[in-house]
């Protein structure tokens, strides 16, 4: 009876140390990273800054990338990517908590930059009803109106005219003018990158010269960045005595 006791003993000693002090093993870390677009919707279009923020908490993190340029150190929680290129880019997170690594990796397909961009329509909204506190019509004498008979021109960096607005005869400084392209005008890689003016003028009669009443300046190029708020525009604004508002589109 003894010796069976000592046996039941011996085994839950056993037992215990075989399993009772047997160290749980520890649970892999989670590589599952959040992906934050901000404002960028789909399709995802260069260049353009993509923010990935690792789920586990109290961990190491290594990220891996091709291809792209980034903000912050590839050790940290979160990192902000900028894609410069198109095609499928690889993003790979590493996390390591008690020794113990896990990774994961999702492929972000981007299409190229916009190259071009397309006027569609100019607005402008308003103009001075004067020419410096003259009459538009009446400074060359006998003018068939008050009014300014407004037309545009856009113009290359070299001062060339790329477009022309057809004129608006008497136009109302208020109610302003609208100008719809039947065709759209290409703004291509030959002018993206050199600054467009777009000029108003008073179209005078007997042979007197335009007046210039305003315009704006802008450089599509500007327009192709990663930086919300400014890529691809579907309009541009401008202009402090001539508010104008260009619609576009991109390609």
């Amino acid at each position: 009876m003894k010796k069976q006791r000592f046996y039941d003993f011996l085994w839950a000693v056993i037992v215990f140390f075989a399993y009772g002090c047997k160290e749980k093993e520890a649970t892999p870390p989670s590589a599952e990273f959040a992906i934050s677009y901000k404002n960028i919707k789909e399709p995802l279009r260069a260049p353009m800054i993509v923010e990935f923020t690792a789920q586990e908490d109290g961990a190491t993190y290594k990220w891996g990338y091709v291809g792209v340029s980034t903000s912050g150190s590839s050790s940290s929680k979160t990192v902000s990517v900028k894609f410069t290129q198109s095609g499928s880019q690889n993003i790979s997170l590493t996390t390591t908590k008690n020794g113990i690594s896990s990774t994961k990796s999702q492929t972000i397909n981007v299409l190229p930059a916009y190259t071009n961009a397309r006027i569609k329509k100019v607005t402008l909204s308003s103009f001075p009803a004067t020419n410096n506190g003259s009459s538009w019509d009446n400074i060359i004498g006998g003018g068939i109106n008050n009014n300014a008979d407004v037309f545009g021109e856009l113009k290359g960096a070299s001062g060339t005219v790329l477009v022309t607005l057809t004129t608006a005869d008497n136009a109302s400084p208020t109610a302003g003018v609208i100008w719809n392209f039947t065709t759209p005008f290409l703004i291509n890689s030959v002018y993206n990158g050199l600054p467009i003016t777009l000029s108003y003028y008073d179209s005078d009669n007997a042979g007197a010269s335009s007046e210039y009443i305003g315009g704006i300046q802008f450089t599509v190029s500007n327009f192709i960045t990663e930086v919300e708020g400014s890529r691809y525009p579907t309009t541009i604004s401008g202009g402090t005595t001539t508010p104008t508002v260009i619609e576009l589109d991109w390609q």
